[in-house]
């Protein structure tokens, strides 16, 4: 590949190239690669802040090491995004149903994007859909899939290594 500064295209981290260094007492994160205008999805429950089944509407605290790796891609340049369900509305749904929720999904929108000014230093955009410019999410809930096969990644790891992960007996 072509070094980066040559290139308008490059490449995200590999597998493992993700993962925190601590250096001198200090945690360092990779930067992933991406284009200027792609982003990155940021779930916020269960990702960025602790999350209890039925807590919601309520916040929890910041889960500090995915705060400080949001930091360090904003510092970095990388754009951010929340990427949740919270701002996301049902429809179909009655009429009364569905403004109720798109009332409460505006307000929540509104909540998390003064949570990031406080917790991450600068507003962020606030999403529940993806596009094309969308380059990964980092999400609790997310089951990551080998491309183009419909088979987990976690299967096709366990796959491939098989008995050597095993302890011997």
């Amino acid at each position: 590949m072509a070094d980066a500064a040559e290139s308008s295209s490059v490449e995200l981290p590999g597998p493992g190239e993700g993962a925190p260094v601590i250096a001198a007492g200090v945690v360092q994160f990779a930067i992933p690669k991406i284009e200027p205008d792609e982003w990155i999805g940021v779930d916020f429950d269960g990702t960025l802040v602790l999350y209890v089944d039925g807590m919601y509407p309520e916040i929890g605290a910041p889960i500090l090491i995915m705060v400080e790796r949001v930091r360090a891609w904003l510092a970095a340049g990388v754009q951010v995004r929340i990427f949740t369900a919270r701002c996301s509305w049902l429809p179909g749904a009655t009429k009364a149903m569905t403004r109720k929720r798109q009332d409460d999904a505006y307000a929540q929108k509104e909540t998390i994007r003064e949570w990031t000014i406080a917790h991450l230093g600068q507003p962020l955009a606030v999403t529940c859909e993806k596009d094309y410019k969308c380059r990964m999410i980092w999400d609790d809930r997310a089951v990551q899939m080998v491309p183009n096969t419909g088979v987990p990644l976690a299967e096709a790891i366990a796959a491939t290594v098989g008995d050597s992960l095993r302890a011997p007996v």
